[in-house]
């Protein structure tokens, strides 16, 4: 429990130290104004715990832009989704100055006064915030929504902002370890993108097409939806025991355990046969169709969850690594999701992954791109582990620093924070 006195976003409004604001309607940003480049939108698929998931962005031109010009987010401002993953927030940098906050989104902007922009993202990370606001955002609904009066319902502890600035000044020298880590991944990743791209255009000319499911017959491989929801209940996970891949833990090419859902040991059992291996591909079924997780060794026996699709290729024909480098080419992408199916939300299935022409090139090719990748992977994989032991620590420090458990007040005020 905190030791300082808090006060509502609801006061901060009224008090003009704060501002809401949802995104456009429908009716003022069209998805055919959608465009390849351009402004960046935030959806609710682009919001993490704190920072930005900036894969599946969205753009619109200037012109649109600027129309819409009062939704355009400034450094500090907090964004909220509105359906779904409520917890999540993104406190917007420097380099997102200028975005357009999305239809499904909601925007707090804390202007100077009582609390810190910063403080008060690092307190929406708090357990007992995010339990909070999913009980209040899901009462007779069938998904979580958010809406304005929910935000000013959130109270915020109220240390001195001199308080504030040195608990921010902590907390942020972690995110900017980890900010740090995640670029060099993304230049890792764009170094064995480059590669693949190399030896892909070399071999196209000993290259044989088929379809990714006449490559699952001849190899003895599988293309397979995870369990239905008649044999995985909700009532199944537990705390702790076997994760389980959900859509949402399919982060960046990667699965993400950190809110990932889990099952005993009977349950994995019954369901063995969903149970994944080493090189295995996960997709999501609905809506970002696109999105797919290689499995890597430290993910083998999780499950493949309700709501994904699996694809076990193991054999002599095509590497699981290269299957995965090639699935992820814009126009594959564009294939998958040309033929998805679904009124008001895309959906994936087996018969559409079978049918993707896969083009093969000779084993040669392929180990070349495989062994150099999993180098570049395997230094990927450890800075995320890294990445990890920071997040670890950090949430460790965060409920203290905030309750006022650890003393921080002659802790070292930086210059930059300072002037925040």
């Amino acid at each position: 429990m905190s030791t300082w006195p808090t006060v509502f976003v609801r006061e901060l409004v009224q008090a003009d130290e704060a501002a809401i604001k949802t995104g456009p309607f429908g009716t003022q940003l069209k998805a055919a104004e959608y465009v390849e480049h351009g402004v960046p939108v935030i959806n609710v698929r682009n919001i993490g715990f704190g920072t930005i998931r900036d894969e599946k962005l969205e753009f619109i031109d200037d012109t649109t832009a600027n129309r819409l010009n009062s939704h355009r987010l400034r450094s500090n401002d907090i964004v909220f989704g509105r359906k779904g993953a409520v917890e999540r927030h993104v406190l917007i940098g420097p380099n997102q100055n200028g975005w357009i906050q999305g239809s499904d989104c909601l925007r707090l902007r804390l202007n100077p006064g009582r609390i810190i922009p910063r403080f008060a993202s690092y307190c929406l990370l708090l357990d007992h915030h995010k339990s909070w606001i999913m009980g209040q955002a899901s009462h007779g609904a069938t998904m979580p929504t958010l809406n304005q009066d929910i935000i000013e319902r959130i109270e915020l502890p109220q240390p001195p902002p001199s308080t504030q600035r040195r608990i921010v000044s902590i907390l942020s020298a972690y995110d900017d370890l980890i900010e740090n880590n995640t670029r060099r991944i993304a230049i890792l990743e764009e170094m064995a993108r480059r590669l693949f791209e190399e030896i892909q255009s070399e071999s196209a000319p000993s290259s044989e097409t088929m379809t990714l499911g006449e490559i699952a017959d001849r190899v003895g491989g599988l293309v397979k939806t995870g369990p239905f929801g008649s044999q995985l209940h909700e009532s199944d996970y537990t705390q702790e025991g076997i994760p389980v891949v959900m859509p949402k833990d399919i982060i960046g090419g990667r699965v993400s355990t950190m809110s990932i859902a889990r099952i005993d040991e009977d349950t994995t059992k019954r369901l063995n046969h969903h149970q994944l291996l080493e090189g295995d591909i996960v997709y999501g079924r609905r809506g970002d169709i696109g999105r797919r997780a290689l499995i890597r060794r430290r993910q083998v026996g999780y499950l493949c969850g309700t709501g994904c699709l699996r694809i076990s290729v193991h054999g002599d024909v095509i590497a699981p690594r290269y299957l995965f480098a090639y699935l992820g080419l814009p126009e594959v992408i564009a294939e998958i999701a040309g033929k998805a199916v679904g009124a008001t939300m895309p959906n994936l299935n087996t018969s559409i992954l079978r049918g993707v022409q896969i083009q093969v090139p000779p084993m040669k090719a392929q180990k070349r791109y495989v062994e150099a990748a999993a180098d570049l992977d395997d230094l990927a994989e450890t800075l995320l582990e890294a990445n990890q032991r920071l997040r670890a620590a950090r949430d460790l420090l965060l409920p203290k620093l905030i309750s006022g458990e650890i003393d921080v007040s002659r802790a070292p005020l930086p210059v930059e924070i300072a002037a925040e």
